[in-house]
């Protein structure tokens, strides 16, 4: 985002960022990160879809559209090169035939959209829900936002924002919530525009692989024993 227009998942960053439903501060109601308390009201950045951001106006030839199971190959595409950019492409083991069982398939567990100028796709986000148990309800989770380099500064990315936080106010979603790549400072100043908090106190914890599967077999030794 900012000149990159692009950020990490939770997985790929230890700077959590979300815009939560929240009263207004006060002094009678202590900040807390998890409640999000005080932070701006998730409704207002959705509302502002129709309104211009700091004086520009909205990009009038973008449309939005979700993506399909034709679309397998552009994903991929966006996740690698979204991974070029974050010097992670050594970390990309999806295939099409994984993203189309976790996309499309009986139990697809997240979904994308596209940004589209003239009939291309410049742009890309793929989301998801998780929960809070404080809110007794699911958020919305941004796992990655990706715009093309020469598209950049056109107003696609923030178009992409304001279309999330839509859809996760109309789904009734407590909060919105992604992670930045800690050096990526254009993106962190771009969310921190929008309103977004940056939830710094906050430790990102990762078990996955050889290290995932130990963990498992190690219950499995523990029930058998």
């Amino acid at each position: 985002m900012g000149t990159c227009m692009s950020h990490g998942a939770v997985n790929r960053s230890n700077t959590l960022v979300w815009l939560a439903k929240a009263p207004a501060c006060s002094a009678d109601r202590p900040t807390t990160a998890r409640e999000g308390a005080c932070a701006p009201r998730l409704i207002q950045i959705a509302t502002a879809q129709s309104a211009s951001m700091k004086g520009r106006p909205p990009n009038t030839e973008l449309t939005i559209r979700t993506a399909t199971e034709e679309d397998l190959p552009l994903i991929l595409s966006f996740i690698r090169e979204l991974a070029e950019f974050e010097r992670l492409a050594h970390e990309v083991e999806a295939t099409e035939s994984i993203l189309r069982e976790s996309l499309f398939g009986s139990r697809a567990s997240a979904e994308v959209i596209f940004g589209c100028l003239h009939g291309q796709s410049v742009a890309f986000a793929v989301f998801f829900h998780n929960f809070s148990t404080f809110k007794g309800r699911s958020g919305l989770y941004l796992e990655d936002l990706y715009v093309k380099p020469a598209f950049r500064r056109q107003g696609i990315g923030q178009a992409l924002m304001l279309h999330l936080a839509r859809i996760a106010v109309e789904r009734h979603c407590g909060r919105f919530e992604w992670a930045a790549l800690n050096w990526n400072q254009p993106a962190i100043e771009f969310y921190e525009k929008l309103g977004a908090i940056g939830l710094k106190e906050w430790t990102v914890f990762r078990v996955a692989g050889e290290a995932l599967a130990r963990l498992a077999q190690s219950e499995l030794e523990r029930r058998k024993g």
